[in-house]
């Protein structure tokens, strides 16, 4: 299937739109310049919303490995193995691990890594926390060294 834009300037069009109970719950969209693949997020939709915390210990949880595919053994990537990244972030995996169907041919885990963004940026956000708190333990010092000096 080929999807064509003819329109000009930022106009989106709607290749695919998921919905449930007839409410939009993500879908697929493009415009002259890029393909977006969204799932919904609006506040509107949400309920109990809390801060997420210990992000870099969950982080740490999650082994980062590099490898290929068989089907393309001359290819080595970066990524994660489905089932170790389902008992950290259980929401980015879909499958269950060595599942096989009615005629034993296996049913393959699938990892969606924006799923995993989320933690990341919560992890990124704790370590600039904790550097700007050692920036200012530094200047700190550096201030009672220079009133050492001086004296």
């Amino acid at each position: 299937m080929i999807l064509n834009n003819n329109t000009t300037g930022t106009h989106t069009n709607t290749a695919i739109q998921f919905r449930r109970n007839n409410v939009a719950v993500g879908g697929i969209t493009f415009n002259n310049a890029s393909t977006n693949y969204a799932t919904t997020s609006d506040y509107r939709l949400k309920e109990n919303v809390a801060g997420l915390t210990n992000a870099l210990d969950r982080i740490e949880k999650l082994p980062v490995h590099r490898f290929n595919y068989k089907s393309d053994p001359t290819k080595t990537i970066d990524g994660f193995i489905a089932h170790e990244v389902q008992s950290v972030v259980p929401e980015a995996v879909i499958g269950k691990k060595d599942a096989i169907d009615e005629n034993g041919a296996p049913v393959y885990q699938q990892v969606d890594y924006s799923k995993v963004v989320p933690l990341l940026t919560a992890g990124i956000r704790e370590l600039k926390a904790a550097s700007d708190k050692k920036d200012a333990e530094i200047a700190e010092l550096r201030k009672e060294i220079e009133a050492l000096k001086n004296q």
